[in-house]
C-alpha cells in the first residue's frame, strides 16, 4: 500500500501544539511499526519537527511542495497551487497501483476525498460548537466560518475518519448525522512527556521562593472561550480567599476567643492580612500566548488584578519540553477548566507527572481522566476552589487522586494510537469509485 500523509503542521504555527505534536508522534510510531507500507510524506521546503528521525526508515519518502506557508484563511489558495499538483503528480507516478490512500491529520489544510480514498483525523468540533471561528472580528469570523464549512463538507466523502475521543465523534455526528456511524473510529491519543527532573530555579522567571510558597499551574490553556482561562482565575482566587479566612479564623482560636464573639482590631487584621499574603501560593500560567500583547491577554491580566491576585500569578509564558515534567510534577495541583476539549494532552500529561488534577467535569474529560474526585464544575468558582483547597489541606485524598490518575494515563500510549490508526487506513471498504 502507498499512504500520501500531509505532515506540514509539523513545520507550521501548529507544530509545538496538539494538532502538531499529535502527526509528529503518531507517524512516527507508523513508519516504526510498518515496513512494509510506502509513506510519501508531504512537507514544505523547511525544517520540521520530524527531521531529524526521518532517516532511519528506508520506506519514507519526503515529498515537497513549495515554500513554508503559516496555516491561515489562504490555505485553500496554497492547497490548489501546491498540495494539489503535488497529490496529481504521485498519484500519475503510480496509475497501476491500486491501493493509494491518503491521511490526512489536519483538515485545514485540505481534504483531497474526492480525488482517492482519505482517512480524515477530526480532533474537535469546538469552533462550531461556539460559533467563534476568529476572534478578530465579525467579518473576520464570517469569513472563517464559511472557510472552515465549505472545506470540512469533504469529510462527507472520506472513507473513514478518526476522532481523538468518543466525544468527538458524538460531536462530528451531530454535524454529519447521515456519515456511516461504522466509519468512524474513536481512537485516544498518547503523550510524549520527558520524564527528566531538572532544577526549576535555574529559571529566571521564577521566584526564588517557589517551593517555599508551593505554586499551582495552568498549563495547556488559551484565550478562546472554551478553555475557560477566567474559570482558573476566578476559581483561584476563591482558594486563596478561603485560605485566608481560615488563618484569620486560626489567629482567632489561638488567641482562645470564640471566633463569634472575637472583634478584630483594624490594626490586628492588617496585621494579618499582611502575614498571610506573605506566604500564599502561586499559580504558575505557562504557555508562550500569555505573555502576548493580545486584548484577551490584556483583559486576563486584568481580571487577575481585580480579583487581587496579581501578586500570587507567575505569567511563566512559553516554556520548552524539557521543562515541561518539572513544572507539573513540583505543582501542589493541576488546573484545567475547559468547557470543551478534544482529547486533553495536558491533563493526561498532569496525570502521567504525578500532580493532582482539577479539571471541568465535560464529558470528554470524563472519558479521559475516568475519576470523579478531579472533576468540578469549571464555572463554579467555589467548587473549584473547595476542591483545590481539599488537595491543599488532605495529603491522602491528594495521593489516592494521584495514584488513580497516574495508572489511567498510562493507557494513552503513542504505539496504541498508531496501531489503531493503521489498521483503521487498511480497512478494505466497499467505497465509491475514485477517479485518478
Amino acid at each position: 500500500m502507498k499512504l500520501i500523509i500531509d505532515a506540514t503542521t509539523t513545520q507550521d504555527q501548529m507544530a509545538f501544539h496538539g494538532v502538531g505534536q499529535y502527526t509528529k508522534n503518531v507517524l512516527l510510531k507508523m513508519f516504526e511499526l510498518d515496513l512494509k507500507t510506502d509513506f510519501r510524506v508531504l512537507l514544505f521546503n523547511a525544517p520540521s519537527i520530524l527531521d531529524k528521525f526521518l532517516s532511519n526508515f528506508s520506506n519514507v519518502k519526503i515529498e515537497r511542495i513549495g515554500a513554508l506557508r503559516q496555516n491561515n484563511f489562504l490555505n485553500f489558495f496554497w492547497w490548489k497551487r501546491e498540495f494539489l499538483p503535488k497529490i496529481y503528480e504521485i498519484l500519475q507516478e503510480n496509475s497501476n497501483e491500486k491501493d493509494i490512500k491518503f491521511f490526512q491529520p489536519y483538515f485545514w489544510r485540505g481534504i483531497p476525498s474526492k480525488i482517492l480514498p482519505t482517512i480524515l483525523m477530526i480532533h474537535d468540533m469546538n469552533l462550531p460548537i461556539f460559533n467563534i471561528y476568529s476572534q478578530q472580528g465579525f467579518f473576520q469570523n464570517q469569513i472563517r466560518k464559511f472557510q472552515y464549512w465549505k472545506e470540512l463538507n469533504k469529510s462527507k466523502f472520506c472513507e473513514s475518519i478518526i476522532t481523538n475521543s468518543k466525544n468527538t465523534t458524538r460531536d462530528f455526528l451531530k454535524f454529519f448525522p447521515k456519515f456511516d456511524k461504522n466509519r468512524i473510529h474513536s481512537i485516544h491519543l498518547g503523550i510524549d512527556l520527558i520524564q527528566k527532573d531538572i532544577d526549576l530555579l535555574q529559571n529566571k522567571k521564577l521566584p526564588r521562593d517557589l517551593f517555599e510558597k508551593k505554586y499551582a499551574i495552568y498549563l495547556g490553556g488559551g484565550i478562546t472561550k472554551n478553555k475557560n482561562s477566567e474559570g482558573v482565575l476566578r476559581g483561584f482566587a476563591k482558594f486563596l480567599e478561603i485560605i485566608k479566612k481560615d488563618f484569620m479564623v486560626s489567629r482567632s482560636i489561638d488567641y482562645n476567643e470564640s471566633v463569634e464573639s472575637h472583634k478584630l482590631s483594624e490594626e490586628y487584621f492588617d496585621r494579618s492580612k499582611m502575614a498571610n499574603l506573605e506566604n500564599l501560593p502561586y499559580l504558575l500560567i505557562a504557555g508562550e500566548i500569555f505573555n502576548q500583547d493580545r486584548q484577551e491577554v490584556l483583559e486576563l491580566k486584568n481580571l487577575a488584578k481585580k480579583l487581587g491576585i496579581s501578586e500570587n500569578i507567575i505569567w511563566f509564558g512559553k516554556y520548552e519540553d524539557s521543562e515541561k515534567f518539572s513544572l507539573l510534577k513540583n505543582a501542589f495541583a493541576f488546573l484545567h477548566l475547559a468547557f470543551y476539549e478534544g482529547f486533553g494532552f495536558s491533563v493526561v500529561e498532569a496525570m502521567r507527572a504525578c500532580t493532582p488534577v482539577v479539571a471541568h467535569k465535560s464529558l470528554v474529560y470524563e472519558e479521559i481522566i475516568q475519576n470523579s474526585d478531579s472533576l468540578v464544575d469549571g464555572e463554579n468558582e467555589n467548587e473549584v476552589a473547595e476542591k483545590l483547597l481539599k488537595i491543599w489541606n488532605d495529603e491522602n485524598f491528594a495521593k489516592e487522586m494521584v495514584e488513580k490518575n497516574y495508572k489511567i494515563s498510562l493507557d494513552y500510549d503513542w504505539k496504541k494510537t498508531a496501531e489503531r490508526s493503521l489498521e483503521v487506513i487498511k480497512i478494505n471498504y466497499s467505497r465509491l469509485i475514485y477517479q485518478i
